[in-house]
């Protein structure tokens, strides 16, 4: 846009300077449109390459952001591992279970609830109500 604005108000120019002085202007006007029109595109190159650069520098931005997160705990804790010979029955139990992610508000407050071994139970809700969780 910044290209087309100056070949316009150059062709401006020149028409005011052949109305002005009548005198030949005519390759002085040829060449400045012709490096005013090479300027477009070294313009438009200059916007597509400001362009990439940003894309380019999103990475380097994301891995600051996970440089400084939390740590999270490891995949396995020895002291909560189940007994070998867990599970015995197929039950899940849930006592009083409350969840939240990370340090928001709790998703689910106080659940109970008790799946025996070989039912099958379905799970629905809004989301965001903690279906996944």
């Amino acid at each position: 846009m910044i290209g087309n604005a100056l070949v316009l108000i150059l062709f401006v120019l020149i028409v005011a300077l052949r109305v002005a002085a009548p005198q030949s202007l005519g390759s002085f006007a040829a060449l400045a449109l012709a490096n005013t029109s090479g300027l477009t595109g070294l313009l438009s190159q200059l916007s597509v390459n400001a362009a990439e650069a940003e894309a380019k520098l999103n990475s380097v931005e994301r891995i600051r952001e996970y440089d400084t997160l939390e740590q999270e705990a490891p995949a396995i804790i020895p002291e909560n591992r189940p007994p070998k010979d867990w599970p015995a029955t197929g039950e899940i139990v849930f006592k009083d279970a409350s969840l939240r992610y990370r340090q928001g508000e709790l998703v689910l407050k106080r659940l109970n609830l008790t799946v025996n071994g070989e039912e099958k139970v379905g799970i629905v809700g809004r989301t965001g109500a903690g279906k996944s969780t």
